[in-house]
């Protein structure tokens, strides 16, 4: 099983927030550090890894007009929801 903490926007709490992501068999399991909500998400393991990396991508992009979602780095981090550029 591997392991990888990414910043996304939680549906559950609705903050952006640091997300676990567990890669396993038939999918990821994705957690929100700051709520603990969880979701699966299914496909194969190279589908679940290029949403990982899509999702940093877009956070750097996002950082371009919302610099405090690079303030998301450890498991608990959070802040409210970047306004729309």
């Amino acid at each position: 099983m591997e392991q990888n903490l990414f910043p996304s926007n939680c549906t559950s709490c609705g903050f952006w927030s640091v997300f676990e992501a567990d890669l396993v068999k038939g999918g990821l399991n994705m957690t929100c550090t700051n709520c603990n909500d969880s979701k699966f998400l299914q496909g194969t393991q190279k589908e679940m890894r290029d949403f990982i990396s899509n999702s940093r991508k877009y956070v750097k992009v996002l950082a371009l007009t919302n610099p405090e979602v690079l303030q998301l780095k450890n498991r608990g981090d959070h802040i409210d929801p970047p306004k729309a550029g």
